[in-house]
């Protein structure tokens, strides 16, 4: 569960990254910026439906609670934050 979080904070700071280059026009930079993005983006769909196609299971059912603890604990992280999205 924390590799999903850790890697949605990769996607934020790459979707930051292009957003930078099309707020200031910066062309030149545009494919260098989306490029790593898309192939992450890629590479973490696979990687979450994997997970939560574990989760969908029988025996990760039986153990709901501990997963929401889990879940619980990610966001009870010193720093972690709902994030804003100001584009």
């Amino acid at each position: 569960m924390s590799q999903l979080h850790e890697q949605h904070e990769d996607l934020v700071r790459l979707l930051t990254d292009l957003t930078y280059v099309i707020k200031t026009k910066n062309i030149d930079h545009f494919i260098e910026s989306l490029v790593p993005l898309h192939k992450k983006m890629n590479e973490h769909n696979a990687y979450e439906e994997e997970v939560f196609q574990r989760l969908g299971s029988h025996s990760l059912l039986m153990r709901r609670d501990e997963v929401m603890q889990q879940l619980s604990a990610i966001q009870a992280k010193q720093g972690y934050k709902m994030k804003e999205w100001t584009f």
